[in-house]
C-alpha cells in the first residue's frame, strides 16, 4: 500500500479491480493478462484481486502470487504484499495454489551447476521458505522437499545464499527435512558438506531415517576408499584452486591422500559414530577396527566410535582381537575395553587370561580392572592367581592404585578377610600392598595387628611412580594411619 492510501479507498479499488476482472462477457484471464498487470498503475492491485478471490481457479490465483513475487518496482514491494494477502487466505486456499506456486518457484529456481543462483532464484527460495508454515503437513513436506533439493543440488553455491540457510530451512521442515537430504549423502560432496549434511540429518531423523543414514554412509565410507574416489577428490581441489594447472603429479597424489585420509578420519568416522545406535554403522566400525591393512589411528578411532554401542553378537570378535598377540597392543586394550561394557560375566575366562600378560601393563591393567568389575568378590582369588609372578616383576603405582580402588570396595565377610589375611603375607609385594590397603579401607580394630605385623617389613616395592627404595614397611605405615584415623570417626 502506498503511504497515505486510505484503507476503505484501497478497498475500493480492489473492489472495482475485481468487477473488471469479472466481465459479463464470460472473458477469462490467462498468465499473459496477469503479467502485464506488472507494468500497469493498477496492475498490482488487479493480481491481489485475483489471488484473493475465492472464485477464481486455485492456478490462476498460483500465477497472480508468482506475478506480485515477480514485482521490481520502487512504489510497491511484491514480496511483502503476497505475503500479507497469502495470511489472508484460508489454509485450504494456500493448500490449492501450492502445485502452481511450486512449480513457478521451481522455474524461477533454475541455476546451472557450479553457478551462482540469480536474485530471482533466491527471491523464489526464500518465498517457498516464508509460506511453509503457512501450509499443511502434505503440502509443506512437498514444498520443503523441492526447495532442500535445491539447495543440495549445489551447497557450495546456495545453501548460504539468501535469507535463509540450509540449516533454517531444514528447522522450518522438522523431521520431514532428514529424509529429503539422506538421498544427498554421496562421496561427490566435499567433506566439510557431507559433514554439515551429517549434523543437520543427526538432530532430526526418526527411527527408520536413523537405520538409512547409517546404511548411506556405509556407502559413502567404502567409496572413499575406492580407486574412483581419488578422480573425485582431485576434481574438487581443482574446483577449490588448491590444486594449480601444470602442479608436479606427485604433489597432487599427496595432497589427494591427505584429503581422503582426513575426510575418513574427521568426517566419515565421527558420522559413523553418530548413527553407531544402528546396526549397519555398528558392524561397519567393528569391521575397519578388525581390519589390519587399515591405518592403527583409523582402527582405533573406530573402536573410540563404538563406545557404548556394541551388540552382544560382535563380543566374540572383540575377544578374538583383544587376545591375539598379532594385534596391536593399542587395539587389543580398546577391543577388551568395548567387550568390557557388556559387563557379561562370559568374558570372564578371557580376561583372566589377560590379566596375565606380563609384557603389556595398559592391556593386563584394562583386563584385571574389568574381572575385578564384572567378577566382584569371587574373583579375587583368580585374580591373585592370574597376576605375573616373576620375581623381578615391576607394577607402577597407578596399577595397583587401580586394583586397590576395585578391591576396596568389596564388602567384608569372612571368605574374603581369611583370603587378604594369607595374601598379606604373600611372598610377593603387591599382594602384600594390595591385602594392607584392603584392611585399612574396610578392616577392624581387631584388625589393625593384621597392618602392624608389617611395620617393619624391607621388602622392596619397585615399578614407575613408586617412591624411591620405598618398601612395603613404608605401605604399612600409609595403610595404619588410614585405618587409626577411620577408626576415629564416629
Amino acid at each position: 500500500m502506498k503511504k497515505g492510501t486510505h484503507p476503505l479507498a484501497l478497498g475500493l479499488v480492489l473492489v472495482s479491480s475485481g468487477a473488471l476482472l469479472h466481465t459479463s462477457s464470460g472473458c477469462s484471464l490467462d498468465e499473459r493478462d496477469l503479467s502485464a498487470f506488472q507494468s500497469t498503475a493498477t496492475g498490482p492491485e488487479k493480481l491481489r484481486a485475483v489471488l484473493l478471490d475465492a472464485t477464481r481457479p486455485a492456478r490462476l490465483r498460483a500465477d497472480a502470487a508468482l506475478n506480485l513475487l515477480d514485482l521490481e518496482r520502487p512504489d510497491i514491494h511484491g514480496r511483502e504484499v503476497l505475503f500479507s494477502d497469502l495470511k489472508r487466505l484460508s489454509s485450504q486456499a494456500r493448500n490449492q495454489i501450492v502445485p502452481t506456486f511450486q512449480a513457478g518457484l521451481a522455474t524461477r529456481m533454475l541455476t546451472g551447476r557450479y553457478r551462482a543462483p540469480t536474485e530471482s532464484a533466491l527471491r523464489a527460495k526464500d518465498a517457498g521458505v516464508e509460506l511453509l508454515p503457512m501450509l499443511g503437513e502434505s503440502e509443506r513436506n512437498q514444498l520443503g522437499a523441492e526447495i532442500l533439493g535445491w539447495m543440495v543440488e549445489d551447497l557450495d553455491a546456495r545453501a548460504d545464499r539468501g535469507v535463509y540457510s540450509l540449516e533454517a530451512v531444514a528447522e522450518r521442515m522438522g523431521a520431514q527435512a532428514a529424509p529429503v537430504l539422506v538421498k544427498a549423502l554421496s562421496a561427490e560432496l566435499t567433506p566439510r558438506n557431507l559433514d554439515r549434511l551429517v549434523q543437520i540429518i543427526d538432530a532430526r531423523a526418526d527411527g527408520p531415517t536413523r537405520a538409512s543414514v547409517a546404511v548411506r554412509l556405509v556407502q559413502v565410507e567404502g567409496d572413499y576408499r575406492s580407486l574412483r574416489q581419488r578422480r573425485v577428490i582431485e576434481e574438487q581441489l581443482r574446483r577449490e584452486g588448491a590444486i594449480a594447472a601444470g602442479t608436479d603429479s606427485t604433489l597432487v597424489e599427496a595432497q589427494i591422500d591427505a584429503r581422503r585420509k582426513d575426510a575418513l578420519q574427521k568426517r566419515l568416522l565421527p558420522a559413523l559414530g553418530r548413527f553407531a545406535d544402528q546396526p549397519a554403522a555398528r558392524a561397519r566400525l567393528l569391521a575397519i577396527a578388525e581390519q589390519p591393512t587399515y591405518e592403527l589411528e583409523e582402527r582405533t578411532q573406530a573402536f573410540g566410535e563404538l563406545e557404548g554401542h556394541v551388540e552382544v553378537s560382535q563380543i566374540p570378535a572383540l575377544l578374538k582381537l583383544a587376545l591375539d598377540d598379532k594385534t596391536p597392543v593399542n587395539v587389543r586394550e580398546m577391543a577388551i575395553a568395548r567387550a568390557g561394557e557388556s559387563r557379561s560375566r562370559d568374558l570372564l575366562p578371557s580376561l583372566l587370561i589377560l590379566t596375565s600378560d606380563h609384557l603389556h601393563a595398559g592391556l593386563r591393567q584394562k583386563a584385571a580392572e574389568l574381572l575385578l568389575e564384572i567378577g566382584g568378590p569371587q574373583s579375587l582369588q583368580a585374580f591373585f592367581r592370574a597376576l605375573p609372578r616373576q620375581w623381578n616383576m615391576n607394577f607402577a603405582k597407578s596399577e595397583i592404585d587401580a586394583y586397590s580402588a576395585r578391591v576396596d570396595r568389596f564388602p567384608s565377610d569372612i571368605s574374603l578377610l581369611l583370603l587378604l589375611g594369607e595374601k598379606v603375607h604373600s611372598v610377593f609385594w603387591w599382594n602384600r600392598v594390595i591385602a594392607l590397603r584392603y584392611f585399612a579401607a574396610r578392616g577392624t580394630a581387631e584388625d589393625a595387628w593384621r597392618i602392624r605385623q608389617h611395620l617393619s617389613d624391607l621388602i622392596p616395592i619397585t615399578g614407575e611412580g613408586w617412591p624411591t627404595e620405598y618398601t612395603v614397611g613404608n605401605e604399612a605405615e600409609a595403610a595404619l594411619a588410614i585405618a587409626l584415623e577411620r577408626f576415629r570417626r564416629p
